[in-house]
């Protein structure tokens, strides 16, 4: 079921689902799993031959945490974060099928400029040549209709 509340928030639902799509990429591509690099030096003995020797952490990274351990921690975000995008993807489907819905154009056109274009009622009121409370009640009665014929 739709509030208004959640009407409200279409515009800032896109902008969630970006961030979040783009924290996924970061724990998916670029995020490193492990400390290691290679270093060089010389020989212990004479003649001091410089040689290059590989090292890693040990299987610690820095806060003393193991890399397995880092990894499912990772992989735990990783799957918040794809629930989390599936959530807000599946709200704002469900605010564009409630306005693909509405029979009235005039309060379908309202609807997407209000709050998918994110115009203000003033601005839209200017568009269908309204004052903006005439655009304020049109809206609330068309979700108050809505609600009462969905319980």
């Amino acid at each position: 079921m739709i509030t208004k509340k959640d009407l409200e928030n279409y515009i800032s639902l896109g902008k969630c689902i970006k961030a979040t799509k783009k924290k996924i990429d970061y724990y998916e591509n670029k995020c490193p799993y492990a400390i290691h690099g290679k270093v060089s030096g010389s020989s212990s003995q004479y003649p001091y031959i410089q040689r290059s020797y590989t090292v890693d952490g040990g299987g610690f990274t820095s806060g003393g945490m193991t890399e397995e351990n880092r990894r499912q921690r990772i992989q735990n975000l990783q799957f918040k974060l794809r629930k989390q995008l599936r959530d807000y993807e599946d709200k704002r489907l469900e605010i564009e099928e409630f306005i693909a819905d509405i029979k009235d154009p005039d309060a379908k056109l309202l609807f997407t400029y209000l709050y998918v274009d994110g115009m203000s009622q003033e601005e839209a009121g200017e568009l269908f040549e309204m004052e903006q409370s005439s655009v304020s009640r049109k809206i609330n009665r068309y979700i108050n209709k809505y609600l009462v014929s969905t319980k």
